[in-house]
């Protein structure tokens, strides 16, 4: 028969190991909590969309003063746009009119878009001029999504003629 003090000593001993034991993974539990919360928050932060740079923005940012120059030569034209998000083929119906008022017929030209919360999906189509509008360019490229669209438009008619439009639209659904 063993001594009352020395079960109780061994009792004791195991009770510490168990706390040791429960404390440990307690404090290993709030740990891997912090790890995951950690992880979920760079997960995020990389995968946003919306925190993507332009593509070819640092060439754009080089050539700042090229495209200053030929965002005045353009704003001598005296061209205006109105510019229309389509449902029906879904696109953009681009107007260009001249100073006078007439349709400005006969260009070749592209249009980069983007959504504001979206950046990486930066997307950029042939403007295309409708037969049987003068005046009309059509470009097929998805804008359903609701909001703030950067929109660049670029129209060249003839060597003089070279017409570059920056806008911003806030489409939202009727």
């Amino acid at each position: 028969m063993q001594p009352a003090g020395h079960q109780s000593t061994s009792n004791l001993a195991r009770r510490e190991r168990r706390a040791a034991w429960v404390w440990g993974l307690f404090i290993l539990g709030l740990m891997a909590i912090n790890l995951g919360v950690a992880g979920m928050a760079v997960y995020m932060a990389v995968g946003d969309p919306s925190f993507k740079p332009l593509p070819n923005y640092s060439q754009e940012a080089i050539d700042w003063q090229a495209r200053k120059d030929q965002q005045t030569a353009s704003d001598r034209l005296g061209w205006a746009t109105t510019i229309e998000r389509s449902t029906t083929p879904t696109g953009i119906l681009v107007r260009i009119r001249d100073r006078s008022g007439q349709p400005v017929s006969g260009g070749t030209g592209t249009l980069s878009a983007y959504h504001f919360t979206r950046v990486a999906e930066h997307r950029r189509v042939d403007l295309v001029e409708r037969q049987e509008s003068p005046g009309e360019y059509f470009a097929p490229i998805d804008v359903t999504r609701d909001g703030r669209w950067q929109l660049s438009i670029e129209i060249d008619r003839a060597e003089n003629e070279n017409f570059i439009e920056e806008s911003q639209q806030n489409w939202e659904s009727s």
